[in-house]
Parts: C-alpha cells; sequence; structure tokens
C-alpha cells in the first residue's frame, strides 16, 4: 500500500483555521505536535491546503511522523528541526508536514511500509519525501546534522536537474495495487503448530525473547502462547525464561513500576526509556494469564506492579482513561533522566547501609552504563526502604507524560483488567499484598462504563484529551477502535456486563461494516486500501478479531506469505 493524492483528505478534520503566518501546531490538542509549534521550520498539518499549497508552489513535501515519547523524536527535533541554518533549507525546499503517528496510524503505517520496501528499515521519526503530487519516493529516519544537511543539499540538486525522473521513479514506485487480494498464502491447516515451528527458529532460549540486535516484548505473541493449552516443552521452558528475564532485567522500572517500550541490546539491559500504555496493558495480561499457568512464581507481583503504574503514572482523572505514554526524556530534555542515578545523588537519598549494599551490588565504583548515571534494580535486603526514598525524587518534578488517551489502547487494558477481575474473583487475594489487583472489579467496571459511553457517541473518536477545561476529541476511529473495543466489551465478567455494554458492542458491529468489503479490511473508513490480514507488531492484529466475523470470509483459511508466521500468533486467540 503506497499513499497517494487522494489519502490526503483522510485527516483533514485535524486541520486548524489559521493562516500560515502563525504555526497550524500552536496549542494543537496532539501534545507531540504543539511541541513543534516553536520550531523554526514552518511545520503544516496534514491535510488537503497543504497539498494543494506544495503542487502551487511545486515543491517536494517533507512528511515526518513521531510521537510524544520517541527518545529519537526529541533528539532530532533539537539536533536539527530547531536549527535555524537547517530549518531555514527545509522551508526553502519542502512543505513540511509534521505527523502524529499515535493520531493518525494510517498514514504512518503507509510511510513504514514504504520506508521498508525502499530503504529495508523504517523507525521514528520516520521521513518520507513526495512528489508535489503527493507520490512518495524517498524515506529515512533519524539522520545527524552533516548528514541532513548532504541530504537536504542532494534533493535540492536533484528536484532542479531531474525533476521529470524523480515523477517517473515516484509514479513506478506507486504503480501497485491498492487492494491486497488473499492470495500468495500459507494455508491454515494446524495453525498451532506452525507458529510453535516458527517461534523454535526464531527464540532466544539463551536470554528469552526473540533473537536480534534489539529486544521488543513481543506481547502479542507472548499472550498467545500463554493462552494454548499444550504447548511444547521447549516453548514452554522459553516462554518462562523470556518472562522472568524481562520482569527481573531492565526492560521493567523496577523504582516506579511499568515496562519500557524496548531495549538497545539483546539481554535485556539498556532501555530506552518510555513507557507506552499498549505495552504495559498488554504486559499486565501476559503476566496475570502466566501467573495463572506458573502459580509458584513472582508473575502475580509484576502484574499487581504493572498495575499499580498504570494507576497512578498514566490514569487521568479528568479523562476517566488512561494516557498514551510517558517520555523517555525528563523535563530537561535528559534521556532518561527521571530513571538514572550518579554515585553522588544515591549516597545522598541513601542511609549508610542502604548505599553499601548499593554501592557493592550495583558497581558503583565501575564506569556508569549511561552518561547519567546508573539505573536501579531490586536489591538483596532493604529494597522496599531503597524504593520508597528513590521514588521521591519526581514528587516535584513528574515525569513528562502524553496529554492524550487513545481509545483503543484503553481497550486493551480493559482486556487485561477483565483477567485480573476473573483472578480476583476466582480466589482470595492476600489481604494488602495486592491492592490493585484486589479492586480490579471496580476498576474494569469504570473503564468498560467509560469506553461504552465513548463508542456511543455520534463518532466514535480515536483519542481525547484534556484542553481549555474540556474534552477534546482527536482523529477519528480506526480499525483498532472497533476489534479491540469488540473484543474487551464481549469478554465482560458477567457480573459486571450491562445493557449499556451490550448496546456498545453492537455499535461496534454497525461500525465494523464500515471498514469491510469483499476485498478485506481498511483501516479507515475513507482509505482506498483493503486487505485480509494485518500483521501482529507491538499491537495484535485487528484482522484477527473482526474476520471472525465474516463467517465466508477466505481469510479463514490462509495467511499471507511473506512474514513469518509468528507473527501471526493473534490469529491462535480466534481461529479453531
Amino acid at each position: 500500500m503506497f499513499i497517494r493524492l487522494s489519502i490526503f483528505l483522510v485527516f483533514a478534520k485535524l486541520s486548524i483555521s489559521l493562516s500560515f503566518a502563525q504555526s497550524p501546531l500552536q496549542n494543537h490538542p496532539s501534545e507531540y505536535l504543539a511541541m513543534h509549534a516553536k520550531d523554526p521550520v514552518q511545520w503544516h498539518l496534514w491535510n488537503t491546503e497543504t497539498l494543494i499549497k506544495a503542487q502551487q508552489q511545486n515543491k517536494l513535501i517533507l512528511v515526518s511522523s513521531g510521537y510524544f515519547s520517541c527518545h529519537w523524536c526529541h533528539v532530532t527535533q533539537k539536533e536539527l528541526y530547531q536549527n535555524s541554518e537547517i530549518a531555514n533549507k527545509m522551508n526553502q525546499l519542502f512543505i513540511n508536514i509534521k505527523v502524529d503517528r499515535e493520531l493518525t496510524p494510517e498514514i504512518d503505517r503507509q510511510m513504514i511500509d514504504f520506508a521498508k520496501r525502499i530503504v529495508g528499515a523504517a523507525g521514528w521519526p520516520q521521513h518520507v519525501i513526495y512528489t508535489p503530487a503527493g507520490k512518495p519516493f524517498a524515506a529515512f529516519t533519524y539522520l545527524p546534522k552533516d548528514d541532513f544537511t548532504n541530504y537536504l543539499q542532494n534533493l535540492e540538486n536533484l528536484w532542479k536537474t531531474e525533476q521529470s525522473k524523480i515523477e517517473q521513479l515516484a509514479s513506478r514506485q506507486n504503480s501497485t495495487k491498492t487492494t491486497i487480494q488473499p492470495n500468495a498464502a500459507q494455508s491454515i491447516t494446524n495453525l498451532s503448530a506452525q507458529i510453535t515451528d516458527s517461534v523454535k527458529k526464531h527464540m532466544d532460549d539463551f536470554s528469552g525473547g526473540i533473537k536480534g540486535s534489539h529486544k521488543f516484548p513481543n506481547s502479542p505473541l507472548l499472550l498467545s502462547l500463554l493462552k494454548q493449552k499444550n504447548l511444547p516443552a521447549g516453548i514452554k521452558e522459553w516462554l518462562k525464561l523470556t518472562l522472568k528475564q524481562m520482569q527481573s532485567q531492565h526492560l521493567f522500572d523496577h523504582v516506579y513500576g511499568g515496562f519500557y517500550r524496548y531495549t538497545v541490546d539483546p539481554e535485556w539491559q539498556t532501555p530506552h526509556f518510555e513507557k507506552m500504555l499498549y505495552d504495559n496493558a498488554q504486559l499486565l495480561e501476559v503476566y496475570l494469564r502466566a501467573a495463572m499457568k506458573w502459580p509458584e512464581s513472582d508473575f502475580l507481583q509484576t502484574a499487581e506492579n504493572t498495575l499499580n503504574f498504570l494507576r497512578k503514572h498514566l490514569f487521568d482523572d479528568r479523562l476517566k482513561l488512561y494516557l498514551g505514554s510517558q517520555s523517555a526524556l525528563d523535563q530537561f530534555g535528559q534521556e532518561g533522566g527521571d530513571y538514572l542515578w550518579t554515585q553522588n545523588a544515591l549516597k545522598n537519598q541513601l542511609s549508610i547501609a542502604e548505599f553499601e549494599l548499593v554501592e557493592a551490588e550495583w558497581n558503583l565504583n565501575h564506569t556508569p552504563p549511561y552518561e547519567l548515571g546508573f539505573h536501579p534494580k531490586p536489591t538483596s535486603k532493604y529494597w522496599s526502604s531503597i524504593q520508597a526514598k528513590l521514588q521521591k525524587r519526581n514528587h516535584k518534578q513528574p515525569i513528562p507524560t502524553d496529554s492524550k488517551a487513545i481509545v483503543a489502547w484503553n481497550a486493551l487494558l480493559l482486556s487485561a483488567l477483565n483477567v485480573a477481575t476473573e483472578i480476583s474473583q476466582s480466589q482470595s487475594l492476600p489481604a494488602g499484598e495486592f491492592p490493585n489487583l484486589s479492586k480490579s472489579a471496580q476498576l474494569t467496571e469504570q473503564l468498560a462504563n467509560r469506553l461504552a459511553e465513548i463508542i456511543l457517541e455520534s463518532n466514535i473518536p480515536r483519542a481525547l484529551a484534556w484542553q481549555n477545561k474540556q474534552v477534546m476529541s482527536l482523529a477519528t476511529v480506526t480499525l483498532e477502535e472497533v476489534a479491540y473495543g469488540l473484543k474487551a466489551l464481549a469478554k465482560l465478567p458477567e457480573n459486571i456486563t450491562s445493557p449499556v455494554h451490550q448496546q456498545a458492542i453492537q455499535q461496534l458491529l454497525q461500525q465494523a461494516q464500515s471498514f469491510s468489503a469483499k476485498t478485506g479490511w481498511r483501516f479507515t473508513t475513507t482509505s482506498p486500501h483493503y486487505e485480509w490480514h494485518i500483521a501482529d507488531n507491538e499491537l495484535p492484529s485487528p484482522t484477527a478479531i473482526l474476520n471472525c466475523y465474516q463467517a465466508q470470509s477466505p481469510a479463514l483459511k490462509t495467511l499471507p506469505a511473506g512474514k513469518e508466521i509468528w507473527q501471526f500468533s493473534s490469529y491462535l486467540n480466534h481461529y479453531k
């Protein structure tokens, strides 16, 4: 799928009626977009007017997609977008568009797909260069200042001297069909065996997780495997190892709780420090189900700590929803500044005995692993006291948190809370040991009621934010809101579900029809692109859920070739 001229119409509602003399990002309800309002780059929003302006001026279009908590997005802003010399060059050569990938995931998906096809890799901030007609022909992620400057100069020279060739190249690159048919397929005959065989080829049986230079939780895979009753012994051992490594090493924040998005090494030691609601919602369910599978483990305590993080740091009482993320950077723009400690800071914060213990167990006399110091990890004793003292640092300086709540991600959390309620109602939790899990039924009902209220509005929003003392709707509904909402509300405990929840389910089923055609599903109701299958990534496949509502769908028998089949593990939850 590739972005064409018509896709510029998709999110015109995000446009703010301001003249181009004033940044349209000024006071934008998206905190990510608003933080770029004072860049010397003349940013535009993704809308029809911007495309028309590019065509009138015969300028290339640079689209930059990122998100609030992204480390490299902040680095790029500081090094490039806030550099007046570079910004002047960008303004001279391009019509520049800034995109919040969390609000407009379809735009971002197509940018990422294009970058992977053309460059072989993608990430954030993702940049794609388009012709004035809206056809992409080049892509890159973060570039250092000198490389970025050279890139701009080369583009300028090419556009001046080889414009027709660039337009021809862009047309050839965008000549594929807009509808993806379920052909060239892998047959779904014994999906569980196919997926476990695929996992065996890629699993890291030494450190857990999937092999690679970086380590991601791959939550949809872990969750799908945990739901299977008869896992091969090797897969079961690897799964348990993975869960133990993630909770005990540095993917987890042992001071405030919650999981980081990923580590940049294969041993779970060096995280980028952003924390996402979608990771923590899914991993809450992962550790709850792991605790049911292996009751003797400490997985239930990890679930309790994760839920505590969600309640304490991401719940917004004004929206009655959970916010999307916490930033990797502190208020001073330092990566990990809220999570890392120097030796002197630890010495000042802890008692003599506590510091001596930390000094020995954390190797404080060695060079710190980070520029800002050491990343805490539980100690052999005194940990409760040490943790409480370390938590006090941010009482006056809250960790920067995104101000918007994504409806689909809240639905993922509701699915996890359903499992927490099942556990709390089916077994007696030790008094006082799991305070958050003990009140999970109340949390489940509150979130279910709020999501039902949102779904029953005339237009389901993609996200909500609090601005000007009122709730603001951001962007429009996607396939994720429909799929995750259906799954979560349909699995509510019997003693919680109500007629309002059933009405919301019927509303979502009706809404799903506007995403559906004989050729598959589209990600938004205005997208021209249809596909039967979306693979799992950091989020579970919405089509894995929704294909089951089309009884005659050819997608029930096949999966597309070209990806490792373990990347479709969510289909295990819905296909028999």
